[in-house]
């Protein structure tokens, strides 16, 4: 906007806050008391059941590739995501349905094996989300 300061950054700070987040982020994800609960698994159709009516997951369809998800906490799910076509390690994107959200609830999804340290998630970028029942009203 006009008016505000522009701000600069030496890449070795930007590194370092980028390594910091992801640090303080890794330790949120092994906090005792998480119990983690599998909801979905690719590999393993007959896992894919949420017992409380919770989300459903999904990545069967076209460059869907979401691997595996585990639910910690009463609306917070870890995704595991499958390696990127080619390499059996790097995962730099996602592509995932989910079913079932309750309206007014927030729920936090942690992408636990996105693997890409330059990725601009890092920097504030947000996730597309789409809603096909939303399209319809709007």
């Amino acid at each position: 906007a006009r008016g505000e300061p522009v701000v600069t950054v030496s890449v070795q700070e930007l590194s370092k806050r980028v390594q910091d987040r992801q640090t303080a982020e890794q330790s949120r994800l092994k906090q005792p008391g998480r119990d983690p609960k599998t909801v979905f698994d690719s590999k393993a159709p007959a896992r894919t059941s949420n017992p409380r009516g919770g989300p459903r997951f999904s990545s069967d369809f076209e460059s869907g590739n979401l691997r595996s998800v585990s639910r910690v906490g009463a609306a917070e799910y870890d995704l595991v995501l499958c390696a990127d076509t080619g390499t059996n390690r790097h995962m730099g994107w996602f592509f995932f349905s989910v079913y079932g959200l309750k309206k007014g609830e927030t729920y936090r999804f942690n992408i636990v094996n996105l693997c890409k340290r330059s990725s601009l998630y890092n920097e504030g970028l947000r996730p597309l989300m789409h809603s096909e029942k939303r399209a319809r009203f709007e």
